[in-house]
């Protein structure tokens, strides 16, 4: 086993598409792993996931076949992959630039975020991953970089943070690259296809656990949260209305007019000071007989304003010259606060970015830091 770190423990379900090259037949190559111990089964190339282990042909290999496994688990399944991979070792089979080596991640309960995320990730980490495998699968037709593909799907994650994972899948195409979320639609995996065909058993189950890490640290939590937002304030035309002035029934503006001329009157001469009958009709431009009723009717429009007749002389108020300039010229009515609105909104909440290798036991770390270093020897 690659990891002596029991404490590592494989949290997602995997599978694994072993290409390889040989001089034997399919037939040959079943009867050897099915005496090792593997339930193996000869097909024609499909898709289809099996519970059992299946050799298919595979055009783009040299000269060979492609040994695909079905869905595994734990300690248990890594077993399985060496033991495989052990047994087309000792028969004579190969791998050439020709083959590669994929794992397949189940990624059923990933939310469209997270799947975004671990192409975000992908991306992020590219150069990185990148030095861990041989130049020829660095930029390779079978494995192109996500790049493209992550601003199609951020650009839907930003206009429907609940996108399911199938959803945020289908809105981009194409099947052969390093991390292929075309896998989701069809088997609900994320598939890791970058590595160079492989039958070194240590080799691959590294791998498996660095693909299986590497998704499950990619999981973010979307959640709804009531948010408090400030509503924009009420558009109403400002008023010089107040509640002391407002008129007990309508008038046109021509009696407006003139009511505001007779409050001017007051204003200038003060409380308890006479208007002479004279003075109003020249104002109003009134008869003198019109005055009583000009006045009836302003106490009832203005109750708060209070005008008593001098007897021969004229009209007084015993309101104060302030409470009449604040009737005259009263102070806006501000428009109503905004009203705080309450609303439901997704969150996505991305954990912090720990690495590569940073919940991975020490022995993988060491591993792939060694091959970083091979790598660039070469």
């Amino acid at each position: 086993m690659p990891t002596n770190n029991n404490s590592f423990t494989l949290t997602r379900s995997f599978g694994v598409e072993i290409e390889f090259c040989t001089e034997l037949s399919s037939g040959e190559v079943v009867q050897h792993l099915t005496d090792a111990g593997l339930n193996v089964r000869n097909e024609d190339y499909n898709h289809h996931t099996r519970n059992h282990w299946k050799i298919v042909p595979d055009g783009s290999i040299s000269q060979g076949f492609e040994l695909v496994s079905p869905p595994l688990s734990g300690g248990e399944g890594l077993a399985e992959v060496i033991l495989a991979a052990r047994v087309l070792v000792q028969i004579g089979c190969y791998v050439d630039t020709s083959c590669g080596l994929h794992v397949h991640v189940n990624a059923n309960d990933l939310s469209g975020a997270s799947v975004v995320n671990a192409v975000r990730r992908m991306v992020r980490y590219e150069s990185e991953i990148d030095t861990m495998v041989p130049a020829h699968r660095r930029s390779n037709s079978f494995a192109l970089s996500n790049r493209q593909q992550l601003g199609v799907m951020e650009q839907h994650l930003s206009s429907d943070p609940d996108a399911s994972a199938r959803t945020i899948c289908g809105v981009v195409s194409g099947r052969y690259r390093k991390l292929n979320t075309a896998a989701y639609v069809r088997h609900g995996t994320l598939e890791f296809r970058q590595h160079s065909g492989s039958i070194d058993g240590a080799k691959i189950a590294n791998w498996i656990m660095f693909c299986v890490q590497f998704v499950q640290d990619s999981i973010v939590t979307v959640r709804t949260v009531s948010q408090t937002v400030q509503a924009a304030p009420v558009q109403v035309p400002v008023t010089t209305t107040t509640s002391a002035v407002v008129p007990t029934r309508e008038r046109t503006n021509a009696r407006n007019r003139q009511y505001r001329k007779l409050l001017e009157l007051f204003v200038n001469a003060g409380a308890y000071r006479t208007i002479s009958t004279a003075t109003i009709c020249a104002a109003l431009e009134i008869a003198e007989s019109s005055v009583p009723s000009y006045i009836s009717m302003f106490r009832d429009a203005f109750p708060s304003v209070y005008i008593t007749a001098r007897r021969g002389r004229g009209y007084y108020t015993t309101n104060s010259t302030e409470t009449l300039t604040a009737i005259l010229n009263p102070a806006p009515v501000p428009p109503p606060p905004p009203v705080p609105v309450v609303r439901a909104v997704t969150e996505v909440v991305v954990p912090p970015e720990r690495g590569l290798f940073a919940n991975l036991p020490q022995t993988v770390k060491a591993y792939y830091q060694e091959r970083i270093m091979d790598f660039r020897t070469v």
